[in-house]
């Protein structure tokens, strides 16, 4: 039998209040010190601060966030009750929609899930090895943890 690799898993539940998402990047950072993540920090408290903006914008119930750091991978999900799922593609001249933009130009992977009892899951996995590498029509760009700041 195969031995499977621990999850590592930090939880939050916030107030669907402006301060969440400050609180949400103030726990991320915290969280990635304790398991010695720092070079993603920018990465991941900028994706996880547009997902809880977003959450907030758009239920009154309770937000739940979580962190699982697996196989050089790191998830971030953001559970609220609201029952409108957010809908592709995110205008960038939508304020709402914008936030998730950024979520999906940064993340590895990134999704939204229903849940059964009416509410969603906003996920996105960030890898932390290498840099994630996007393009378009007209240009290549390199989006790395460690130049998140400079983009």
């Amino acid at each position: 039998m195969l031995a499977a690799p621990a999850l590592t898993v930090a939880r939050l539940r916030l107030a669907p209040h402006r301060t969440a998402p400050q609180a949400s990047r103030d726990f991320v950072t915290r969280t990635l010190l304790d398991w010695r993540l720092s070079q993603i920090i920018p990465f991941a408290s900028l994706v996880i601060g547009e997902l809880v903006a977003n959450s907030t914008m758009v239920t009154s119930t309770d937000i739940d966030l979580s962190i699982v750091w697996n196989l050089q991978a790191l998830r971030l999900t953001v559970r609220d009750d609201g029952p409108d799922l957010p809908r592709p593609p995110y205008s960038h001249l939508d304020p709402h929609g914008r936030r998730l933009s950024v979520v999906a130009v940064l993340s590895h992977r990134f999704g939204v899930l229903p849940t059964a009892d009416g509410g969603e899951v906003v996920w996105s996995v960030l890898g932390t090895r290498a840099c994630t590498v996007r393009s378009s029509r007209s240009r290549t760009s390199r989006v790395c943890p460690a130049t998140i700041l400079h983009m």
